[in-house]
């Protein structure tokens, strides 16, 4: 009898112990769980700021987010990477013809500040390409557009590309949907020197400064350049080639 008392004390001791540990890792679960709520509507909220370049308020949620829920990886890599831009557009501003009274030591502080930013962004998420190649790429438009480190900011582009050399597509089309003029962006495909590089320049770049032709208004230009990129690639399955016949077919439609 006292033998079985002992076992079913035993029992109910591990039963007790088991909802115990139970018990905490629900309790755990639901923590987790609320944390990635509260960091979710944090990210909106400072996305929102973004959107109405509320720049300085975007900042402080980040650095809330970055402070508080370090656990929360996906999180805080996203919070790292828009903290920096964040930080690029303050800097920026004075760019854009906005009614902004800024130094220039305000200006090289807040470039500064994005440029960290986007360097622990790097640093911390070389596994996830997402956020590592857009921390580069934001990077690189730090140092050339705000900066004017214009040797600095091809080096972080040639860097993204050397990464990922599927990368230079998108880095044509933000140079083509950018500021840069078409000359400028000639002298820019030139600094960058990569061997990846060798059939963009012969396509790519024909494609993104036909683009950059036909926003300055030279529209002869952007046909001839249209079909210099189909002609350098040949293969009317090739993304390039199939961006340059359409941009053709829409200027020619256009009657321009």
């Amino acid at each position: 009898m006292k033998r079985k008392n002992v076992m079913l004390a035993c029992m109910i001791i591990l039963i007790v112990f088991i909802l115990v540990i139970v018990g905490m890792i629900f309790k755990e679960q639901i923590r987790t769980k609320n944390k990635i709520y509260i960091v979710r509507a944090q990210t909106i909220k400072a996305f929102e700021c973004l959107k109405e370049d509320r720049n300085k308020e975007a900042v402080t949620i980040f650095d809330n987010i970055l402070d508080n829920f370090k656990d929360i990886k996906r999180s805080t890599a996203i919070a790292q990477l828009y903290k920096g831009i964040a930080y690029m557009r303050m800097a920026k501003c004075h760019m854009c013809g906005l009614p902004i009274d800024m130094s220039e030591g305000e200006i090289a502080r807040w470039a500064k500040e994005a440029i960290q930013a986007f360097e622990v962004a790097i640093e911390e998420n070389r596994n996830s390409p997402a956020v590592y190649a857009m921390a580069l790429y934001e990077m690189g438009c730090t140092y050339y557009y705000v900066l004017d480190e214009k040797e600095k900011g091809c080096q972080m582009w040639e860097k993204l590309i050397k990464t990922y050399p599927r990368a230079a597509f998108s880095l044509l089309a933000k140079f083509e949907l950018g500021q840069i003029s078409a000359e400028e962006l000639i002298k820019t495909s030139e600094r960058i020197k990569t061997p990846e590089l060798g059939m963009i320049r012969k396509q790519g770049i024909y494609w993104a400064i036909a683009g950059r032709y036909q926003k300055e208004g030279d529209f002869e230009k952007a046909k001839e350049y249209c079909r210099k990129a189909m002609e350098a690639s040949g293969d009317p399955k090739e993304i390039i080639y199939v961006w340059a016949e359409r941009k053709l077919k829409k200027l020619e439609e256009l009657g321009e």
